[in-house]
C-alpha cells in the first residue's frame, strides 16, 4: 500500500504527468506489490522482489513510451534512480548489506536502440529553464489544489504536495519573487 499511495501523491503533484519517467516506475512496482499481496503472498522479501523486478521491467520499457528516451536510446534516469534505491532496499532486508558496499548499482538498459539520425535539440516552443524554485507554506485548512490552481501558469515543472498543515512546492520560473504576491 505504501508504494501505491506513494505513486497516487506524485502522479498528484505534478501538474503534467508523463509516462515514460520515474511516475511510470513506482507505478509500475506498486501494481506488482499489490498483486503479490492480493495474492495471499504478504511475505516482505517476497513483495519487494515482486516491487523490484516490475520497477526494473518498467525502466527499460521507459523509451517505448517517451520519445525523447527513445531517440537518445537510454532509459530514464529518475526510474533508474528508483530502482536503485528499491533494489537496495531488498537487498538490505535479504541481509546482503556487505554484497553491496564492493558493487556498483545494476544498470538497466533498453533493447531499443536510438533512433537513427534523431537529433535531440530543445524546440522553438521550449520555455527558458528560469529558476528553480522551492518553498514551504505552513499554515491551517490549506489547499492543496487550490495551491496548485494558483501557481499552474507562473511557470514550468510545478510539483505541489501537502496536507492543510503545510504544502512543498517546486516550481521553475523567470521571476520567483512574483509566486509570493
Amino acid at each position: 500500500m505504501a508504494l501505491q499511495d506513494a505513486s497516487e501523491q506524485a502522479y498528484k503533484g505534478i501538474s503534467n504527468p508523463v509516462e515514460g519517467t520515474i511516475l511510470t516506475v513506482i507505478k509500475e512496482a506498486a501494481r506488482a506489490a499489490n498483486a503479490q499481496v492480493e495474492s495471499g503472498n504478504s511475505d516482505l522479501i517476497a513483495v519487494m522482489e515482486a516491487a523490484v523486478n516490475a520497477a526494473s521491467e518498467a525502466v527499460a520499457n521507459t523509451p517505448r513510451l517517451l520519445k525523447v528516451l527513445r531517440d537518445a536510446g537510454v532509459v530514464d534516469a529518475g526510474g533508474q534512480g528508483l530502482y536503485t534505491i528499491l533494489e537496495g532496499s531488498l537487498r538490505y532486508l535479504k541481509g546482503e548489506t556487505e554484497v553491496m558496499r564492493f558493487r556498483k548499482p545494476h544498470i538497466i538498459i533498453s533493447d531499443i536502440t536510438p533512433t537513427p539520425g534523431a537529433t535531440i535539440s530543445a524546440s522553438q516552443d521550449e520555455v527558458p529553464y528560469g529558476y528553480c524554485t522551492e518553498f514551504l507554506l505552513k499554515g491551517e485548512k490549506l489547499d492543496v489544489d487550490y495551491v496548485r490552481k494558483r501557481l499552474e501558469k507562473k511557470g514550468e515543472s510545478l510539483i505541489v504536495v501537502g496536507d492543510p498543515s503545510a504544502v512543498r512546492i517546486h516550481i521553475h520560473t523567470l521571476e520567483p519573487a512574483m509566486l509570493l504576491i
